[in-house]
């Protein structure tokens, strides 16, 4: 009966994530249309997330609330957008239920978005749906999204397919290698503390930065 009741749940949340990313990206592709819109990848993009999977923690909620900056990267997206008078979203792939958190934490670290600005979605795949809606409007898209996983397992790996889709829409998309190229300018030391950390748990390092969401 519990387990009924928490696919029941599951469920549910996944509808009302899929209804409030559809209004949601429905009003910024109304409010933004024909001008230029920054969107932002949150995981791994603006925020420093794979190494907080390498740590326990009291829950999920408390994982989220306590992530750091990724170096450079809020000072290099969201505000170089704000300064140009760019529309900012971020559209992350996170669970809705981490909305309120999430915004939180986009708070705490200067960036403040309206209700319609933080999307989240079930998958990296369904980034791509909300991107060619922002397209087909005539906005200018920026896309700044790692696209990439598992460098907590010791191995970075990319999103080849999403990355394809991404590649077939009229947007500018900043990858791995250009947030890699951001946070080498703001904090040079970096790439010696991921390799020492993976080491110290036991999983060696590729090279790679971050393993994104």
């Amino acid at each position: 009966m519990v387990a009924v009741l928490k696919r029941s749940a599951s469920w549910c949340l996944h509808v009302v994530a899929l209804v409030v990313g559809r209004v949601q990206t429905e009003v910024v592709a109304r409010r933004h249309g024909g001008g230029r819109l920054w969107v932002l990848d949150l995981d791994n993009t603006l925020a420093d997330t794979w190494p907080s999977f390498l740590g326990e923690h009291p829950s999920e909620r408390a994982r989220l609330a306590g992530l750091e900056p990724l170096a450079g990267m809020i000072e290099a997206t969201h505000h170089a957008a704000r300064r140009e008078g760019a529309g900012t979203v971020v559209l992350s792939h996170r669970a809705i239920r981490h909305w309120g958190v999430t915004r939180s934490w986009l708070r705490r670290h200067g960036i403040t978005l309206r209700w319609w600005e933080l999307v989240l979605v079930d998958s990296p795949a369904d980034k791509v749906a909300h991107l060619r809606r922002w397209c087909s409007a005539g906005c200018d898209v920026v896309y700044w999204d790692d696209l990439t996983h598992g460098t907590e397992r010791g191995r970075e790996e990319r999103y080849d397919a999403v990355i394809a889709a991404v590649a077939a829409l009229p947007l500018v998309h900043h990858g791995v290698e250009e947030i890699a190229a951001v946070v080498a300018v703001a904090d040079p030391g970096r790439s010696e503390r991921v390799a020492a950390l993976l080491e110290e748990v036991g999983l060696g390092a590729d090279g790679g930065r971050s393993g994104g969401r």
